[in-house]
């Protein structure tokens, strides 16, 4: 047994959810401070975080379903998330 596992089955799940979360924090801003390099340290949890945000905010996927043009920060050019665009034609 690797001591990620030894942890989890020893430390309380708040606990171990606590960690998670500091460790993913530390890795979001490696990325963002390392000049947002694909695939880096961070790279993944930040995307999927950003995904879920945009999931959430109706009126973003309004502005998909209607064929609008992305909001900056989404995207580059006409391209976005293949996740997002499949989610929001639902």
């Amino acid at each position: 047994m690797n001591p990620k596992q030894v942890a989890k089955r020893l430390l309380p799940p708040l606990i171990v959810d606590a960690i998670r979360q500091a460790v993913w924090r530390r890795d979001i801003q490696h990325y963002l401070n390392g000049g947002r390099v694909p695939w880096s340290p961070g790279y993944e949890i930040y995307e999927r975080q950003l995904i879920m945000q945009a999931l959430a905010d109706e009126a973003l996927l309004e502005r998909f379903r209607h064929g609008e043009p992305l909001l900056p920060g989404y995207g580059v050019g006409d391209l976005i998330d293949v996740s997002v665009l499949s989610r929001s034609a639902q």
